[in-house]
Formats: structure tokens, C-alpha cells, sequence
């Protein structure tokens, strides 16, 4: 286990890991300068450096798992269409929502394109046979079904 060193000469104790070319933990560490073509520009004229586009800050999760942001509508949209449909305890809506928190979490490229994909065929699991609200055609096609006495 390697150890960190900190800084200012006092110790951090933090492990930094398998890597040889770190010698500092992740806090300890000094912050890197992006390198991008937006980001010299932006500092040439003085203005506030562009938002790099996939990057998530290493934000401690309260829980201690990893970084997480602080608003996560995928999960609350999900959220509230399982409270919806009942559905929100069962084990197939747990991992919907999981599934959700995950993408909210800030994932990139092939791995978000992934659980896109799981988290498609686990809403369509957890969404089997859950009962539907009616919407302005079914009202249409309950009148028709009254009025003429079929199958509308």
C-alpha cells in the first residue's frame, strides 16, 4: 500500500493506489490545467474557462461509493413514474432507478450508451403489465365503445 505524502509537510496517510506515476492522492494533488483549445482561448482573453464536456469533479458521495451530482432528473423522473404505476418498491423498479442514478452520475460515451440499453429493457420489465393512465383516446374510444355498443 502506498501512502501518500501530502502536502506541506504534513502527512496525508490517504492510499494512492497501484499507479507509480502518482505520488499524490487525489486531494493532495495539484489541480490540472486544462489544455484544451476553448480553455487557452478563454484564458487568453481573460474570460471564465468553458465546462469540459463529460468530466465529473471527484465530489465525495455521502455514502463514501464515488462522485455523484447534486440533482438527478433521469432518477426523479423515473422515480415519479413508478410512485405512479405502484411500482416503485418492486425489485424490477429498484433497479430502474439504480440504473437512472447511474446515468445521472455523470458516465460518458460507451459506458452511458450501456446502460442506456439496460436501463430500456428493465423499465420495459418493470412496467409490464402495470396499469396504464388513461389518456384523451382512450376517453375517445370508451364514448365510441358506449355509444355504438362495440368494440371500439
Amino acid at each position: 500500500m502506498r501512502v501518500c505524502p501530502g502536502k506541506d509537510d504534513e502527512p496525508c496517510g490517504r492510499d494512492i493506489g497501484p499507479d507509480k506515476r502518482r505520488r499524490y492522492c487525489h486531494a493532495c494533488a495539484a489541480p490540472r490545467i486544462d489544455t484544451s483549445k476553448a480553455a487557452r482561448a478563454a484564458r487568453r482573453q481573460g474570460l471564465p474557462e468553458p465546462p469540459r464536456i463529460g468530466y465529473l469533479s471527484p465530489t465525495p458521495h455521502p455514502s463514501g461509493a464515488g462522485p455523484q451530482r447534486a440533482v438527478q432528473p433521469l432518477r426523479e423522473a423515473y422515480a415519479a413514474r413508478l410512485e405512479a404505476m405502484g411500482r416503485e418498491r418492486s425489485p424490477e423498479g429498484l433497479l430502474v432507478l439504480w440504473l437512472a442514478e447511474q446515468l445521472d452520475g455523470g458516465l460518458a460515451g460507451t459506458a452511458a450508451a450501456g446502460i442506456t440499453g439496460r436501463l430500456m429493457a428493465a423499465w420495459a420489465e418493470a412496467t409490464a403489465g402495470a396499469p396504464l393512465e388513461p389518456d384523451a383516446l382512450d376517453e375517445l374510444a370508451s364514448k365510441r365503445r358506449d355509444r355504438y355498443g362495440g368494440a371500439g
